[in-house]
């Protein structure tokens, strides 16, 4: 879904699989983080959620070389006072990226001059309760998905989840705002009263078994790659991260 406007940006979204032989190589990931991104991926108890965490940051580091060719280990980051990350290397002040992770499946969106943010979630995760329902969702939103199968019903409020989460990373608050108050309808389109109404939405199915939801402050025009192991390698051959100490590798067989 595209609303009308004057103005467009081009928008590259970059997605990597977390297959079999992924996770089974998961530790070559580690080379292409800097001391703080393994430090924070350290923090998270289970492998599979370090694992996503690492994934998710090299790919950000691929993304940034294919559009800039500034190879994946030269890049660095900070954060905003609302803990946003930005990038900080002079002359791409400009660039705005997003990043989402779930099950099987890391992805990372980047643009120039724009707000921006990006969500994607399993098809199979766990059915959302009625309770916690009631504290994501408008009135409007429940009576839409109220006359719905059960199954698509849990299908389209994932979506309308990918779509408030990748609103409020737009936003740069995270998940700390009125939920409900950034309201939509099931094809994606904000309703009129929605704090979210001057945003474009453009709601994603990445594969058989994801949807997402991309939010941007002018009209997306996306392109979509799937990135493999060896072009995420070839990345960092000119300029890998420096070698830092990489002690929770250790934990990843507790």
């Amino acid at each position: 879904m595209v609303l009308d406007s004057k103005q467009s940006v081009s928008v590259g979204i970059f997605l990597l699989e977390l297959d079999d032989a992924l996770m089974a190589q998961a530790s070559s990931l580690w080379e292409m983080l800097d001391a703080e991104e393994i430090e924070k991926a350290n923090r998270r108890l289970k492998e599979k959620d370090r694992v996503q965490y690492a994934a998710a940051h090299a790919l950000l580091r691929y993304a940034l070389f294919a559009w800039t060719s500034v190879p994946g280990g030269e890049w660095r980051f900070a954060r905003s006072e609302t803990g946003r990350p930005r990038v900080t290397n002079a002359g791409f002040e400009s660039l705005s990226f997003s990043l989402s992770h779930t099950d099987g499946l890391v992805g990372c969106a980047l643009a120039e001059n724009c707000g921006l943010g990006f969500d994607l979630e399993w098809l199979e995760r766990p059915t959302l309760s009625d309770g916690v329902k009631a504290l994501v969702f408008s009135d409007d939103e429940l009576a839409e998905l109220h006359p719905l199968q059960p199954r698509e019903a849990a299908l389209y409020a994932l979506q309308l989840w990918t779509l408030k989460e990748a609103f409020f990373k737009a936003m740069g608050t995270g998940l700390k705002g009125d939920l409900r108050a950034a309201s939509f309808h099931l094809g994606g389109i904000p309703h009129p009263s929605s704090i979210a109404h001057a945003w474009r939405f453009q709601t994603l199915r990445p594969t058989a078994h994801h949807c997402g939801a991309l939010c941007c402050s002018l009209d997306p025009s996306v392109q979509m790659h799937v990135v493999t192991r060896d072009e995420l390698r070839a990345s960092f051959s000119r300029s890998p991260c420096a070698p830092v100490d990489r002690s929770f590798q250790a934990r990843s067989s507790t």
